[in-house]
């Protein structure tokens, strides 16, 4: 059985970071990914131009029908800019019985 990994990261629109190289890289370990996106970003190689944070509702959102519908075996969660959103997500983790690590 194929084990599968819930990411929640922004997203990095050059690819370099962010929930692709955490998708790039469960791929290439023959892992599922699912994923609740936490911010959009408009950057390249040399920088970052614009966030565009997910309002709490639709990141809540997002959870809650993942988390409903797949069982993860893992789950990681970077760092986020907003604390008090961090730290939701991180009790609403923390809480289940898949692995977590928060970076």
């Amino acid at each position: 059985m194929t084990k599968k990994i819930l990411i929640i990261a922004g997203s990095d629109s050059c690819g370099g970071a962010g929930l692709q190289t955490d998708i790039k890289t469960a791929s290439a370990h023959k892992v599922y990914s699912s994923a609740v996106v936490t911010c959009l970003t408009a950057q390249n190689t040399a920088g970052v131009y614009a966030i565009h944070n997910a309002p709490i509702p639709f990141l809540k959102k997002q959870l809650e029908v993942v988390l409903d519908d797949i069982k993860f075996e893992y789950e990681r969660m970077k760092k986020q800019r907003d604390v008090d959103k961090s730290i939701k997500f991180q009790r609403k983790i923390l809480s289940r019985s898949a692995v977590c690590w928060i970076e």
